[in-house]
C-alpha cells in the first residue's frame, strides 16, 4: 500500500488531472494520493490534499469522495495527536456515508470508507480518555464490515481492534483479534495487513512470555513491515520494541529504538504517542539506574506532553510510573498524584492502568 515505486505515477495522475480531467478524475487522483501519502506517514501533504479536495467538491460535499477525503483528513488528526479535532472530522465522515457506496469503494481504494472511518476514529476516542466509547466504535466498525461482506474490510476493523486493546494494556486480547486479521490477510493476501497483523502478536507474545526469541520475532515483524513501504504508526511500534527489549533487560538497544521512535515522530509529525515514549525512556532510565534525574525528567516530560494533548491514558500511566518512582525514594504519597488523573475518567473502568492506580491508593 505504500510502496515508493507508486509515489511517482499517483503524483503524475493528479497532474494530468488538473491539466485535462474533469471534476470525478481529479478527486479520484486526489483520494489515491492522500491515502498513499497517509500510509507513508506523510501527514502534512495527506491531509492538505485532502482539503484541497474537500474545497474542490463545491457546497454539496456528500458522496464517496467527501467521506473519503474527511477519513483522511481524521486519521492525519489522530496520528498528528488532536482528537478533538479529529472527532469532527469523522462525524463529517459519517454523515456523508451511505452503505449504497460500498461497491464504489471498494472499487477504488480497496476498502470500505465507513469502517476505516469508524476504526481510526475509536483511536482518538481512547487517547481522550472515552475507552469504553471507543471500543463501541471499533465493534460497530467491524459491524459494517460483515453486514457487507468484505473480507479485506473485516482484516481492517481486526487490525485496529488489536491495537486498540494494545493501547489499553490488553496482551491477550490483542492477540485474539490480530489473530483473527492475520488469517484473513493470509486467505485473501492483503500484505499490510498481514504484516500489521504480525507485528501485533509479535509484541503481545512477547509481552505474555518474554525472551529473546520473542524479541527476534519482533524486530522481523517491524522489518516485514517496512517492506511494505507502509510507515504510519512506526512510532508506536519502535516503542513496543522498546518496551520488549527492556523486558529481556536490553536497555541500550531499547533507548536505541525509543531514538528511532522519536526521530520518526519528529519527521512525519506524528506525535501521538510520544508521552508514551517518554515515559518508556523514564522506565528504562530507572532500570539501568544510570541517571535518576534524567529519568525523573522523561517521566514528567511524559506527563506534561499527555495533559497537553489530553491523553488521558497517557497521563495516568505517566503519573503512575512516576509515583512509583517518587514514593520509592520516600518523596511523595502517590494518593497526592495519582488521585487527580484518575478522577478524571468517566468510563472504561476495567482497564489495567485503571485498575492498577485504584489498587495503588487502595493500599
Amino acid at each position: 500500500m505504500g510502496g515508493p515505486e507508486l509515489e511517482a505515477p499517483l503524483r503524475r495522475a493528479v497532474e494530468l488531472s488538473r491539466l485535462v480531467g474533469d471534476s470525478n478524475q481529479q478527486a479520484r487522483a486526489q483520494v489515491s494520493l492522500s491515502f498513499f501519502l497517509a500510509v507513508r506517514a506523510e501527514l502534512a501533504q495527506a491531509r492538505s490534499l485532502s482539503e484541497e479536495l474537500i474545497a474542490g467538491l463545491g457546497t454539496p460535499g456528500s458522496g464517496t469522495y467527501s467521506v473519503m477525503a474527511w477519513t483522511n483528513i481524521m486519521g492525519s488528526l489522530v496520528q498528528q495527536g488532536d482528537w478533538v479535532a479529529a472527532e469532527a472530522a469523522y462525524q463529517r465522515a459519517h454523515a456523508a456515508y451511505d452503505e449504497a457506496q460500498h461497491a464504489e469503494h471498494a472499487s477504488l481504494m480497496g476498502g470500505n470508507f465507513s469502517v476505516l472511518a469508524a476504526a481510526w476514529s475509536a483511536h482518538g476516542l481512547w487517547f481522550r480518555g472515552l475507552a469504553d466509547q471507543a471500543l463501541q466504535r471499533g465493534h460497530e466498525a467491524l459491524e459494517v464490515a460483515n453486514r457487507v461482506a468484505h473480507p479485506f474490510s473485516r482484516a481492517l476493523a481486526l487490525s485496529y481492534l488489536a491495537t486498540q486493546h494494545a493501547l489499553r494494556g490488553e496482551h491477550a486480547l490483542t492477540l485474539d483479534y490480530a489473530r483473527q486479521a492475520q488469517e484473513i490477510a493470509e486467505q485473501y493476501h492483503v500484505g499490510y495487513y498481514l504484516a500489521w497483523a504480525g507485528m501485533l502478536l509479535a509484541w503481545a507474545n512477547a509481552k505474555q512470555s518474554p525472551s529473546a526469541n520473542a524479541v527476534v520475532a519482533m524486530q522481523a515483524a517491524i522489518e516485514g513491515f517496512h517492506a511494505t513501504g507502509a510507515r504510519l504508526r512506526l512510532p508506536l511500534y519502535l516503542g513496543m520494541l522498546a518496551e520488549c527489549l527492556g523486558d529481556v533487560g536490553e536497555t541500550e538497544a531499547a533507548l536505541a529504538a525509543l531514538d528511532q521512535a522519536f526521530e520518526c515522530a519528529g519527521r512525519t509529525g506524528e506525535h501521538w504517542v510520544d508521552a508514551e515514549l517518554y515515559r518508556l525512556r523514564g522506565e528504562l532510565l530507572l532500570r539501568s539506574s544510570a541517571n535518576l534525574a534524567e529519568a525523573e525528567s522523561s517521566l514528567i516530560k511524559a506527563i506534561e506532553i499527555a495533559t497537553a494533548q489530553r491523553a488521558l491514558p497517557l497521563e495516568l500511566r505517566a503519573t503512575l510510573s512516576w509515583a512509583t518512582l517518587r514514593t520509592s525514594q520516600g518523596h511523595v504519597d502517590p494518593h497526592e498524584v495519582v488521585e487527580a488523573p484518575l478522577a478524571r475518567f468517566t468510563e472504561g473502568f476495567d482497564q489495567p492502568d485503571i485498575v492498577k492506580a485504584r489498587a495503588l491508593l487502595a493500599r
